[in-house]
C-alpha cells in the first residue's frame, strides 16, 4: 500500500484532523449543569454522580471534593495487604515562620549555619566595642603608628627651619655681587 498524503484516516500521515469546537463544548456543560440542578431540585442522583466518575456539574465537583479530603485513596494490589516501609523515603516536612510557632518554653533548634550567623554577628558587634583580643591589638598599633608619623612630621619640620635658617645665614655671610663692570 503506497505511503503519502491519503485522505483516510488509520494513523497514517496527512489524516483527517478534528478540531474542538469550544462553543459547542460550553454548551454542552451548560446543559449538564442545568440537568444536574433539576436532579437535585427533584432528590434524584445520578449514578455517575454516585460513583464519583465522570463529568457533572460544579455542585457534585464541590462536594465530591469536600469528600476526597476526608477519604484516602484505597491501596490497589497487594500493597493494601502487606505494609511497606521505605526508610529512605522521608516524611512531608513543614515549613514554619518563627512567628507561627508558641512563645515559652519551646526550644527552636537553628541550623548550623544560622549559629554561625549570630556568632558572627556578635564577635563583630565586640569588635567595634574594642572588647576583644584583636580590637585592642589593633588600637595599640594604631596609637604606635600614629605617635612614628607625629615624630616623623616634626622632624621634618624641623629639618625644613634648618635648611631656611641655614640659607637665611648664607646669604647674610655672601657678598652682594653685582654685575661685572667692563673694562
Amino acid at each position: 500500500m503506497p505511503r503519502g498524503r491519503g485522505g483516510g484516516g488509520g494513523g497514517r500521515k496527512g489524516g483527517r484532523r478534528q478540531f474542538t469546537n469550544f462553543e459547542a463544548e460550553s454548551e454542552k456543560k451548560e446543559r449538564e449543569e442545568k440537568e444536574a440542578r433539576w436532579r437535585a431540585q427533584r432528590g434524584e442522583a445520578d449514578s455517575d454522580e454516585e460513583s464519583g466518575s465522570g463529568e457533572s456539574g460544579s455542585e457534585s465537583e464541590e462536594s465530591s471534593e469536600e469528600e476526597g479530603e476526608a477519604k484516602a485513596p484505597k491501596p490497589k494490589g497487594v500493597s493494601g495487604l502487606i505494609e511497606q516501609r521505605n526508610p529512605n523515603r522521608t516524611g512531608v516536612k513543614e515549613n514554619r515562620k518563627v512567628t507561627d510557632l508558641p512563645e515559652g518554653g519551646v526550644k527552636v533548634e537553628l541550623s548550623r549555619r544560622e549559629r554561625e550567623e549570630i556568632k558572627k554577628q556578635q564577635y563583630v558587634k565586640l569588635q567595634e566595642e574594642c572588647k576583644t583580643d584583636q580590637a585592642r591589638a589593633d588600637l595599640e598599633r594604631l596609637a604606635i603608628i600614629r605617635a612614628r608619623r607625629a615624630e616623623a612630621e616634626a622632624k621634618r619640620k624641623e629639618e625644613m627651619e634648618a635648611k631656611e635658617a641655614a640659607n637665611v645665614a648664607k646669604k647674610e655671610t655672601l657678598p652682594k655681587v653685582g654685575p661685572k663692570k667692563k673694562s
